[in-house]
């Protein structure tokens, strides 16, 4: 999820070589990760059904609207800001909430 922006903003990667980039690391690391998860036996819930279900197709939709709907690195940057925007303010938030003691 963070490979791109990184790429763009602190590497400086030109845009048309991020994304071939994302997708091989997708590529690669999603049935890496899946495999571990399997050694360790954390693949028998309807979530990671659910989970696996949705990868191919979202890493197809997210290839397709990288290339034909936000090909520019700013307007790329922007709808990243947006979409991460929410995760940040409630990571904050957990961060900042008092915990509870049940002792």
């Amino acid at each position: 999820m963070f490979l791109l922006p990184v790429q763009l903003s602190v590497l400086n990667v030109p845009s048309p070589a991020v994304t071939p980039t994302n997708l091989l690391f997708n590529v690669v690391a999603g049935p890496g990760a899946l495999a571990r998860c399997r050694r360790h036996g954390h693949l028998r819930g309807p979530l990671t059904r659910l989970l696996i279900a949705g990868t191919l197709p979202g890493v197809i939709v997210g290839a397709v609207i990288r290339v034909y709907a936000v090909p520019g690195a700013t307007a790329f940057r922007v709808l990243v800001g947006l979409l991460l925007l929410p995760l940040g303010l409630l990571l904050c938030a957990r961060t900042l909430r008092p915990s509870r003691n049940r002792d």
